[in-house]
């Protein structure tokens, strides 16, 4: 297992772990790193095999540890209910349970939208383990309850997670700008209020000042979210205006973005479906793409790839519409589809894609099928474009040496 613990060496690790099995197939110790180190590949549809079997193995004190394994892997896959399933099934077979394991099966209830669940998953790991050694976790745990919170809209009690996080992490950046956001709620508060009572003065003399109010509602909305990212503060913007003009279409598709952003998937949805429907044919293939990346992220991969293909059918000459195919289609394991997909990304170059990203891609999708050759092409031709690009390097030092891994591999087998 030395390979192992060096870091970045998950290639020769599998090569070698999958001869040792030719020779002992019921090692459970080789099965489970070798599933391990398939997730570290990005081959989830792979991992599965070895780690059930593991599971089977293995003595009743480690089943629950496997059962999180597995239930990381459908996470990983955007399988959110088989993820929700194998947590479930980690927490009845475990004796004692990581304050890590709180944290991710929080993470898959809230993607879910089943808030109060993932809210005693957060508390949970706070009561886990107590003990300082563990203070950047339990900040984890509380700020994911802040935007648990946040996404409920109960914005006084993500306050109070995000004052506690702060208190246990001071320097984590995303307690510091959610705490800003939450701050800059109070400025706009006025501003709303303003709105509501010209609304209730229902007066003609109103209008031209409704107008102006509204116009300058939709402007700071688009600046908060385009520049500031205050997703926040966008919702409750473009919650008021859209009461007054139910009919933009950018607004609904602005507000449904940073819905999904924060973490409300059915409101997000709901809101996209308008703008949808409000939109003139040539922008309904962005409107396609956010629902793609709403599914992608909340639901599932399948329901994703058939807005991604919506989203083509209307325009197929947009480099980022194919690059965020061929992400979903690789966590899906669809690997040559995922390739296909990148290379017409490549061909359009069209600047909405950074061209070193997708090669870095198409490098990890080679490395996963064992084509190392062709792997280790993608990452240095990512390394020409941006010659600092550290994951390309770390990818380039885990595959260094990987053909004299495959000749102790022949050995082993022989």
């Amino acid at each position: 297992m030395k390979e192992n613990e060096c870091g970045n060496r998950e290639v020769h690790v599998v090569e070698l772990l999958n001869h040792y099995l030719l020779v002992d197939q019921e090692n459970p110790d080789a099965l489970y790193h070798l599933g391990r180190n398939y997730i570290a590949l990005g081959r989830c549809d792979l991992a599965l095999k070895p780690l059930k079997k593991a599971l089977d193995l293995f003595p009743d004190r480690h089943k629950g540890d496997i059962c999180f394994v597995i239930a990381d892997l459908f996470e990983a896959s955007r399988q959110r209910q088989e993820a929700k399933r194998w947590y479930q099934s980690g927490i009845e077979r475990s004796e004692t349970i990581r304050i890590s394991s709180w944290i991710l099966m929080g993470a898959n209830l809230a993607r879910l939208e089943e808030f109060s669940s993932a809210l005693e998953c957060y508390e949970n790991a706070l009561d886990a383990e107590p003990d300082e050694a563990h203070h950047e976790l339990r900040a984890e745990a509380r700020l994911n309850m802040g935007f648990v919170y946040r996404a409920m809209g109960d914005y006084g009690e993500a306050l109070i997670s995000f004052n506690d996080a702060k208190e246990m992490d001071p320097w984590d950046e995303r307690v510091q700008d959610s705490i800003g956001e939450l701050h800059g709620l109070e400025k706009i508060w006025n501003t709303l209020e303003s709105l509501k009572n010209l609304k209730k003065e229902n007066s003609p003399d109103c209008d031209n000042e409704i107008k102006k109010l509204l116009d300058w509602i939709f402007v700071q909305a688009r600046i908060e979210f385009e520049i500031e990212d205050k997703d926040v503060t966008v919702i409750e913007l473009l919650r008021q205006y859209l009461e007054f003009r139910k009919q933009d279409a950018e607004a609904w598709m602005i507000y449904g973005q940073a819905l999904r952003i924060i973490g409300r998937a059915r409101e997000s949805l709901e809101a996209l479906q308008v703008a949808l429907d409000l939109s003139p044919e040539e922008d309904q293939h962005w409107v396609c793409l956010e629902i793609a990346l709403l599914h992608a992220f909340h639901r599932s991969g399948e329901e994703a790839a058939m807005w991604f293909d919506r989203a083509l059918s209307l325009e197929k000459n947009l480099a980022v519409l194919w690059f965020e195919k061929a992400e979903n289609s690789a966590t899906l394991a669809n690997c040559e589809e995922a390739l296909t997909c990148y290379q017409n990304a490549l061909d359009l170059d069209d600047g909405s894609v950074k061209v070193q990203n997708i090669y870095y891609r198409m490098g990890c999708i080679w490395r996963g099928l064992g084509n190392y050759t062709q792997a280790i092409n993608g990452f240095r031709k990512a390394l020409l474009i941006e010659p600092t690009m550290l994951d390309s390097k770390m990818a380039l030092q885990g595959l260094d040496g990987i053909d004299e891994t495959i000749k102790v591999c022949r050995q082993i087998s022989s």
